[in-house]
């Protein structure tokens, strides 16, 4: 079976070659990947048990439950006074998903997509899966690891389609300051 034209140009990323080096390494210690090395709170496995228990066990609606994203909404207006209606608010299962979606419903092929560098390497096969082309935005330590708004602006054309901000930034943990965003 031929694999899809799609996928034939798409690369492993960086992350896969430096674990695929790092398993040939006895006695290594991974500081590396979001995985935890502490158990669960015990509140958190309770709350999961509680509501298996009371049979939430079913698929959620697609975009999410009304209840969870109205409290996401009165999150956003209490902590950053900024109002967010519930139909604005797609609950998906974790951050791989919501940018390919984001990506797969915007992108054109040929489209640019602005991104901080370095950055969570899935975003470029994402972004090239969809067919958008990756235009990495250096950061730099002097501004906090994240990139300016004049550094975004000098990368800009005529195909860019999306900026994309990631904060906290993985790998480098930049956090976009109120005074970038605005800018």
């Amino acid at each position: 079976m031929k694999i899809a034209q799609r996928f034939q140009n798409i690369q492993p990323s960086g992350m896969l070659k430096i674990f695929q080096a790092a398993a040939a390494i006895d006695d290594l210690s991974n500081l590396g990947i979001g995985e935890p090395d502490f158990h669960t709170e015990p509140k958190i496995v309770d709350a999961a048990a509680k509501a298996a228990k009371e049979g939430m066990t079913h698929y959620p609606p697609l975009t999410g439950y009304p209840e969870l994203r109205k409290e996401i909404c009165a999150y956003w207006k209490r902590h950053h006074d900024l109002e967010v209606a519930p139909e604005e608010i797609h609950i998906t299962v974790g951050g791989i998903q919501a940018p390919h979606l984001c990506f797969q419903a915007m992108l054109d092929p040929g489209d640019e997509v602005l991104i901080a560098e370095p950055c969570f390497t899935a975003y470029f096969q994402q972004i090239e899966f969809n067919g958008g082309v990756v235009v990495p935005v250096p950061s730099r330590a002097e501004n906090g690891f994240f990139p300016t708004a004049e550094d975004f602006e000098k990368a800009v054309t005529p195909r860019t389609k999306i900026l994309v901000i990631n904060s906290p930034c993985n790998p480098t943990g930049g956090v976009i300051t109120r005074e970038q965003a605005q800018a």
